[in-house]
């Protein structure tokens, strides 16, 4: 069926983010669902819904399945923002280097981690999960664990070891339920509603 979605609308208390009051549990969403005869639609769609930083383009924070949607005579209506996954990124230090130790081990404060998103830095030699070491010889990560967060580095000879006093960073990206959390975070964030024809962004403000 090819629908389109007209007349939205998406009621969110913003002044009680502002106050740092707690958020309502979901957020209220209307609209109209119409073929592309201009016929209202009677029957049911299946949604999905986004939230992006930006009109286009841009970060998804949040993503949440509502499943099959009754439709009557084009109108409708849900709540959403309770139960689907936002997604943090977390930088946090894995150890501070004393010039000499040649392994450090850190558990993450966020577990689990989001595959394919972990990353350690310290200046001098990076390592991604995708790519790997910058220089496999002299330094590498050569054990992590997703679902508990642990995350041990390794330099292969003291003469690799960064000076004392060098940071070395885990960055890595966590899953969290609910958007309470994103919504004092962001000054603008955009809901997509992907499973229907054509989906546009609307502001949520």
């Amino acid at each position: 069926m090819n629908v389109k979605l007209i007349g939205c609308i998406v009621t969110l208390f913003i002044s009680a983010i502002a106050a740092f009051a707690q958020v309502p549990d979901t957020i209220n969403y209307q609209g109209r669902l119409i073929d592309t005869n201009g016929t209202p639609v009677n029957g049911s769609v299946n949604v999905d819904v986004a939230v992006y930083t930006n009109i286009s383009g841009g970060a998804g924070v949040y993503f949440e399945q509502i499943g099959q949607l009754p439709i009557q005579e084009g109108t409708y209506s849900f709540g959403w923002g309770s139960s689907g996954t936002l997604i943090w990124t977390s930088t946090e230090t894995l150890g501070v280097s004393d010039g000499a130790t040649m392994a450090y081990s850190y558990n993450i404060a966020n577990p689990p981690i989001l595959p394919g998103t972990l990353e350690v830095d310290d200046g001098i030699y990076t390592w991604d999960e995708d790519v790997g070491s910058s220089a496999p010889s002299e330094f590498d990560v050569t054990s992590f664990d997703y679902a508990t967060g642990f995350v041990r580095a390794n330099y292969f000879s003291s003469n690799f070891v960064p000076s004392a006093g060098t940071v070395i960073n885990v960055t890595y990206q966590y899953p969290r339920t609910g958007i309470s959390d994103v919504l004092p975070n962001y000054p603008g964030l955009y809901q997509e509603s992907v499973s229907m024809a054509s989906p546009s962004r609307l502001a949520i403000n």
